[in-house]
């Protein structure tokens, strides 16, 4: 039973030490949106823009949300979202064809996208959890634990082997007591330590930490 516990005490800890880092990459948001006003740029929540608002992005600054760019030339990295290690130019362009890759969208920005060089204008199309980031977000939230194949077999056989270990016990445990007069609760005993030695509580669970 030590081991069972130990065991799935680490299995705990590793999947909530994944659960909090893939919290923490998402959390990649920033707090404001540029917006043009008067000639001046506005500092608001990214939750109170509506899509079809042009919002300005500015080097050193993240992507509040997804948008399409408008005007300027700008260098953003978009690693948190596609993986591209280069940092990558969006501009004006027109794109043609049905499932572009997110990488090959050149005249898309995306919230979480740094910019590294240039400030541009965006008009956005998407916001919240219809962003790229928020249909992210919510397949990582709506995932469900699924044992692996390996984990599954690994339990059909611990069960199946428990079931052999207790008839063994119980059989060791009818001889004791009836063919060798032994105590009962001597021989109740040793076929309690002998079924609690053998039968392989925290198998799937050891093989998945190993």
């Amino acid at each position: 039973m030590l081991f069972y516990q130990v065991g799935e005490l680490f299995q705990s800890y590793a999947v909530g030490k994944s659960r909090r880092n893939i919290t923490a990459l998402m959390d990649i948001r920033p707090d404001y949106a540029n917006i043009e006003r008067d000639g001046k740029l506005e500092q608001v929540d990214p939750d109170d823009v509506a899509v079809g608002t042009v919002i300005t992005v500015q080097p050193g600054e993240k992507a509040p949300i997804d948008g399409v760019v408008e005007d300027g030339v700008s260098t953003l990295n978009t690693a948190a979202l596609t993986g591209e290690s280069v940092p990558v130019t969006k501009a004006v362009e027109l794109l043609t064809g049905d499932n572009i890759p997110l990488g090959d969208r050149r005249n898309m920005c995306y919230m979480g996208s740094t910019v590294v060089y240039g400030r541009g204008k965006a008009v956005i199309t998407s916001t919240g959890m219809n962003t790229e980031m928020g249909k992210i977000a919510t397949l990582l939230k709506n995932t469900e634990e699924k044992k692996t194949p390996l984990q599954v077999s690994l339990d059909q056989f611990g069960r199946k082997l428990s079931i052999i270990i207790l008839v063994i016990c119980a059989l060791l445990f009818g001889v004791s007591v009836f063919l060798r007069d032994e105590p009962v609760m001597n021989a109740f005993l040793f076929a309690v330590a002998l079924a609690v030695a053998a039968i392989p509580e925290a198998l799937s669970s050891i093989v998945t930490i190993v």
